[in-house]
């Protein structure tokens, strides 16, 4: 009667650890209290095509090469000098870091646009690479967070503050 009463009870148990288990489970949820933010489909348009051609101009270049930081392009992307060179600097840095062969992505792909308010918007995106180090035939691969702002009607990358 007690091993039956045991094996019983440690069923019940299961069961009660499953069944609170799955219900805990559920995926993130919109914050209802939050209002509506409307995006215009111009905006949207402006900032896809904006940061789509900077993404793409980071593709084949070579971040430990002065000809790629004085490039006038690259620059364009940023409201100021020094704003650019803490973006260059830290891509730069993450790209020698993970051991990107001569610092060069060979692919830049967009994961996901999200706009955060109006005005406000952030990209992540992942670039990949052949391998620098010795006997490494994998590539190699970062994941980086963008944040966008859109001042007057021209979406700008604001580098992070670490």
């Amino acid at each position: 009667m007690t091993r039956r009463w045991i094996r019983q009870m440690t069923w019940v148990g299961l069961v009660i650890a499953m069944t609170l288990g799955c219900v805990g489970h559920r995926g993130t949820r919109p914050d209802l209290a939050q209002p509506l933010q409307r995006v215009d489909d111009e905006a949207v348009a402006s900032f896809y095509l904006r940061a789509d051609a900077f993404y793409s101009r980071l593709i084949e270049r070579r971040f430990n090469d002065n000809v790629t930081y004085q490039d006038e392009a690259l620059r364009g992307y940023f409201l100021t000098s020094p704003e650019f060179s803490d973006y260059y600097a830290s891509l730069a840095y993450r790209l020698e870091s993970a051991h990107f062969e001569r610092s060069r992505p060979l692919t830049a792909e967009v994961k996901e646009f999200v706009f955060d308010g109006p005005g406000k918007a952030h990209a992540v995106y992942r670039v990949t690479g052949r391998n620098g180090l010795p006997l490494r035939w994998w590539k190699v691969k970062i994941e980086q967070t963008d944040q966008w702002e859109r001042v007057g009607d021209e979406w700008w990358l604001v580098p992070s503050k670490f």
